[in-house]
C-alpha cells in the first residue's frame, strides 16, 4: 500500500504488477530451493534421498506461503476497496499469482506422492501371516 500512494515510480498499476511478479518470482526461486536443499545453503539434494517427513514438512510450508500471501494481498485489496478516495489495487492477480498456483500444483502432487509412499513403506515393515518375502 505504501509503495503504490508514496513512490512515483511504483504509482502507476502496470509497474505496481510488474513489482508483484519480481516478489513472487523471489517467493518461487526460494522455495524451489528450499525444497531441493534440506539445509539452508547446503548442496541440492534429490527428494528422493531426502527424509521423507522432513520434506512433507517442507512442500507443506509452501502451500501455506502461498495461502497467506494470497490472503494478504486480498485482505490489502478490500481494505483498499472500502476507502475509495485514493489509489486501488486493481493488478492482474493471474500475473501475479499464476506461476506460483502451477507451483502450488505441483507441490501438492508431490505432497500427495510423498505420503502416499510414505504410507506404503510403512506397510513394508509390517508381516502377515502366511506371506513370505
Amino acid at each position: 500500500k505504501m509503495m503504490l500512494t508514496i513512490a512515483r515510480y511504483y504509482g502507476t498499476p502496470a509497474r505496481m504488477t510488474v513489482l508483484f511478479i519480481k516478489l513472487t518470482n523471489q517467493m518461487i526461486s526460494n522455495c524451489k530451493s528450499s525444497i531441493v536443499r534440506p539445509v539452508q545453503g547446503g548442496p541440492p539434494v534429490k527428494m528422493w534421498d531426502q527424509d521423507i517427513p522432513d520434506l512433507l514438512t517442507r512442500l507443506r510450508a509452501v502451500l501455506k506461503l502461498h495461502e497467506v500471501y494470497v490472503s494478504q494481498y486480498r485482505a490489502t485489496k478490500e481494505r483498499l476497496a472500502a476507502q475509495p478516495k485514493g489509489k486501488q489495487f486493481d493488478f492482474n492477480e493471474t500475473a501475479i499469482f499464476g506461476q506460483f498456483d502451477l507451483l502450488c500444483k505441483r507441490v501438492q502432487k508431490l505432497l500427495d506422492m510423498f505420503t502416499t509412499t510414505m504410507q506404503f513403506s510403512s506397510l513394508s515393515l509390517h508381516r502377515v501371516e502366511g506371506l513370505e518375502v
